[in-house]
């Protein structure tokens, strides 16, 4: 999700905000942690939904709090990288880790045709929303599902290492290859893994750029970076 879309609507809506949710809402979350549950869970969310449903797709939308499908432990403190490429420990405020899925509406909506938009918030231990990783969240919900394939979309059309596209991974090599990999695209090579080594038959990190980028990258129609047992 970009910043600068949740950064716009909290500018454009702060001001707007009913007062009745203020005395319950504001305390639990902080005014960015209300704006980004209204963008993930609400607009966007619903965005993609009648996208969607305009191309005849049946779909439903909701997030990880709803049915208590994702489950997680607050963080207490979360690593960042600062513009010198040092690693700072900073608080965690309402981010999270999952720790459990719950499949089972996922699996009845399935059951019944639906294509399911699931945003990353998860129920915290407390009744708290919390943030999620959305990779992190969709390797979780793959492996709950004993999902087929894990197909990551980016702005890149896979793994990098040396300016050289890698169109094969796989889980043994893969620790090796991590260092190797640069930061961000490394955890999603991680959350890939972890899908893989509990029942997912491949996970594939592809370009969702251009027209038909998933059945394209499916096809093998264009080049994507493939995990794999092994």
């Amino acid at each position: 999700m970009p910043c600068s879309f949740i950064t716009k609507y909290l500018i454009s809506t702060f001001s707007h905000v009913y007062s009745f949710f203020i005395p319950f809402v504001i305390p639990l979350l902080g005014w960015v942690g209300v704006i980004y549950t209204m963008v993930m869970a609400g607009l966007l969310n619903k965005r993609i939904v009648a996208k969607l449903q305009h191309m005849g797709i049946k779909s439903v939308g909701f997030s990880g709090v709803d049915g208590a499908i994702l489950l997680a432990k607050r963080k207490k403190h979360i690593v960042v990288v600062d513009e010198r490429g040092r690693k700072r420990l900073i608080p965690g405020g309402y981010t999270g880790k999952i720790v459990e899925v719950n499949s089972k509406l996922m699996e009845l909506l399935l059951e019944k045709g639906f294509t399911l938009v699931v945003s990353p918030l998860a129920l915290g231990e407390e009744g708290e929303l919390l943030n999620v990783d959305g990779d992190h969240a969709a390797s979780k919900i793959a492996i709950g599902l004993k999902a087929d394939i894990l197909l990551f979309l980016t702005d890149v059309e896979g793994v990098f290492i040396d300016g050289k596209l890698v169109e094969r991974i796989s889980v043994d090599e893969s620790r090796e290859l991590l260092s190797k990999i640069g930061v961000g695209m490394n955890r999603k090579v991680m959350h890939a893994i972890e899908a893989v080594k509990n029942g997912v038959e491949q996970a594939i990190i592809g370009l969702g750029l251009g027209s038909n980028p998933i059945q394209k990258i499916l096809e093998r129609s264009i080049k994507a970076t493939h995990i794999v047992r092994g």
